[in-house]
């Protein structure tokens, strides 16, 4: 139900911007069709999520092995989104501040409702999106999670940062999400404490969740074979599917 209001929201917000532009209104046109990117940038980043948690084949172009190690990226088109989010909110929150401002943005049929709308609401979307945008510029690029034959190193955003050694690794089981709730079910975490801390988030990896999950399970109940991730054994693993167990097929 939210994915279909949000869908709604673009068309609306794109529909705005055609009549604009056929109008004669160009600011107002680029302030409609920013915000149009903005909400279609908020489902892409939704879609992603959703298609690295239920990946049934690995993708393969998020990983390589480095340094006698198997280095695991996060995606890079959540990167890409998390800047061009912030970048088209700021733009079309300026574009419609300035067009109020200007007198071609006429508000005045909302004024009487039970919240109307004020000109510096468009000033504060500019405002943070501006800042969203400067803190994601100099934000560095998220750490991969790298596998070594004697620990993993975790990189942010995806948990605990810092190596952990496979001896320490007490459990690796899928997190309960609300299935109910495709927000919610996107979220795609792994216990790996004895409690639910502390936990990985999968969801953001390259590889794909259902993957990185067998990946770790698999060398972590398999300790003689951990000097695999060191060479180009692992990706044969994750090309073929024999991490799967048939033990825990089912899990």
């Amino acid at each position: 139900m939210g994915r279909v209001f949000w869908a709604v929201v673009c068309s609306i917000f794109a529909g705005a911007s055609v009549m604009s532009a056929f109008g004669g209104s160009v600011v107002v046109a680029v302030a409609a069709a920013s915000g149009a990117a903005g909400v279609a940038l908020l489902l892409l980043s939704e879609e992603l999520r959703w298609m690295r948690t239920g990946a049934t084949r690995p993708d393969l172009r998020g990983v390589r092995i480095a340094g006698a190690a198997l280095v695991i990226r996060v995606d890079d088109r959540e990167r890409a989104v998390d800047i061009a989010l912030p970048a088209a909110f700021a733009l079309g929150g300026a574009g419609a501040f300035y067009a109020v401002c200007s007198g071609e943005l006429d508000l005045s049929f909302v004024q009487h409702s039970p919240r109307p709308v004020s000109p510096f609401t468009f000033l504060a979307v500019a405002v943070t999106g501006a800042v969203g945008l400067v803190w994601e510029m100099v934000r560095r690029r998220p750490d991969p999670l790298v596998l070594t034959p004697h620990a993993l190193v975790v990189g942010k955003r995806l948990g605990p940062r810092g190596a952990i050694a496979w001896t320490d690794l007490e459990r690796t089981e899928p997190m309960p999400t609300d299935v109910g709730r495709r927000r919610r079910g996107a979220d795609a975490w792994l216990a790996i404490g004895a409690d639910e801390e502390p936990r990985l988030r999968l969801n953001v990896v390259r590889l794909g969740a259902p993957t990185t999950f067998w990946l770790l399970d698999f060398y972590r109940r398999h300790p003689e074979l951990r000097d695999e991730l060191a060479d180009a054994r692992v990706l044969r693993r994750l090309r073929d599917g024999s991490l799967v167990d048939d033990g825990r097929a089912d899990v």
